[in-house]
């Protein structure tokens, strides 16, 4: 039997859920193991497998929302890595370019979403961590302080560096301001490094051209990011969406 699912979690014992998560991925049929590459056939067994958490079922399901049923494959129990993931509060995340599933979480104050953006001057508490590296994580507080568009915003650029009108008529640069502060057990070097994970959005939830070159240089507390909307564009927003945060969403307007 020829089984095909993106992404799988291996366990040989599923107790709790909470001490640990065994991950091996099968893509397409093949079974990564180590360093492992290439495709095989393999015969797998269904018996109607459950899952519970703390007593509670889950039906476990795919990124499209189609049930997934667990198997067992050489005296061991597969369960889909997704829905695992997700009982457990972390969310997945698939890099192709290295083979990876990555599992991460995100806690954040208050129930904030691309259709509910924080509004400009509150704060949002976050605590990051990568379930994979624990040294990748963060903790503190992020807030937008400052938001300029259209003449604004290019006045703050450096002309030799940026040039504006590759921007063209119907679009406008917004640059913004990013409070940071960083808890006393986090590195204060990872304030810098998150700015990579920032992200304009449109008011239609597309994502915006960002506008790397020329904009003011980052400083203690604080970190800009600029990107490019359409003229007609009256709602924008930005995002902190690092792997395992989808929650931390500003509004610009």
């Amino acid at each position: 039997m020829k089984y095909k699912e993106t992404k799988m979690i291996k366990k040989s014992s599923i107790k709790g859920f909470v001490s640990g998560v065994l991950v091996t991925v099968l893509l397409m049929s093949a079974i990564p193991v180590l360093a492992s590459s290439g495709g095989k056939t393999i015969e797998v067994f269904y018996n109607n497998i459950k899952i519970t958490l703390d007593g509670k079922q889950i039906t476990p399901r795919d990124g499209r929302g189609e049930i997934v049923e667990p198997f067992v494959y050489n005296d061991s129990t597969y369960l889909p890595l997704r829905a695992v993931a997700t009982a457990l509060g972390l969310s997945v995340d698939w890099d192709g370019s290295t083979q990876t599933a990555i599992l991460g979480t995100g806690i954040v104050s208050g129930d904030w979403s691309k259709d509910n953006p924080a509004p400009i001057g509150t704060k949002i508490n976050v605590d990051y961590k990568l379930s994979s590296t624990p040294s990748n994580s963060w903790k503190g507080t992020m807030f937008v302080s400052q938001v300029l568009r259209g003449d604004e915003a290019k006045a703050e650029f450096n002309p030799a560096v940026f040039d504006y009108n590759k921007v063209g008529e119907n679009r406008d640069v917004i640059l913004v301001k990013i409070q940071i502060e960083t808890t006393a057990d986090s590195p204060s070097q990872w304030r810098d490094g998150l700015v990579q994970f920032f992200n304009g959005y449109s008011g239609y939830n597309d994502k915006a051209d960002g506008a790397f070159y020329g904009r003011p240089a980052n400083g203690a507390g604080y970190v800009w990011c600029a990107f490019i909307v359409e003229k007609s564009d009256t709602q924008p927003k930005l995002a902190f969406n690092p792997f395992g945060v989808d929650n931390v969403w500003f509004r610009l307007y």
